[in-house]
């Protein structure tokens, strides 16, 4: 799947379910998002003070998961915007190229 294609599936999803938030709404969201990721990082590696109930059968999301989520958001947030992030990632790899 490409970066669009992504964009797209997730773009029709929010429309069939009537989901538009705006951008603000949107940053909020990939905010969040990376915040959960950034509790399952520290759980996996035990620096979050939370008591790791693995154990005991509590489970809790994945780095893996998280990180789609945050993707999710990342391309839904994308196309409230109208980016494209393929362009995007392109001139973020020209301008990385350039500064090496």
């Amino acid at each position: 799947m490409t970066i669009n294609e992504a964009q797209e599936l997730v773009d029709a999803w929010n429309e069939k379910h009537g989901i538009r938030p705006g951008e603000l709404t949107g940053i909020a969201l990939l905010t969040e998002k990376v915040g959960e990721l950034a509790r399952a990082v520290a759980q996996k590696h035990g620096e979050s003070g939370i008591r790791n109930d693995r154990e005991e059968g509590v489970s809790h999301p994945t780095i893996s998961e998280e990180l789609g989520e945050v993707l999710w958001a990342l391309l839904s947030l994308s196309a409230q915007s109208n980016a494209d992030l393929t362009e995007a990632m392109i001139e973020v790899l020209e301008k990385k190229n350039r500064t090496k």
